[in-house]
């Protein structure tokens, strides 16, 4: 689906994310992770998961550049 483009490069400014419970939050695209691509060069999956009970090791890998948008 198009997505409605950001004034600042190719991303949006950030999207809705829907949770287990059923709510649904607005997250800004800066605190979205890369999750997936399955076409690199055209499409890529960013989500959000909130980071308070995770693992040092696991916060530390995704607070990693490649992790996050690229404009």
């Amino acid at each position: 689906m198009p997505q409605h483009k950001g004034g600042r490069g190719i991303f949006p400014d950030g999207g809705n994310e829907v949770f287990v419970d059923g709510s649904a939050q607005w997250i800004r695209i800066d605190q979205m992770r890369f999750l997936h691509s399955w076409d690199v060069a055209n499409r890529q999956s960013y989500l959000y998961q909130e980071e308070s009970d995770f693992p040092d090791r696991l916060r530390n890998a995704l607070n990693q550049a490649n992790m996050n948008p690229q404009p």
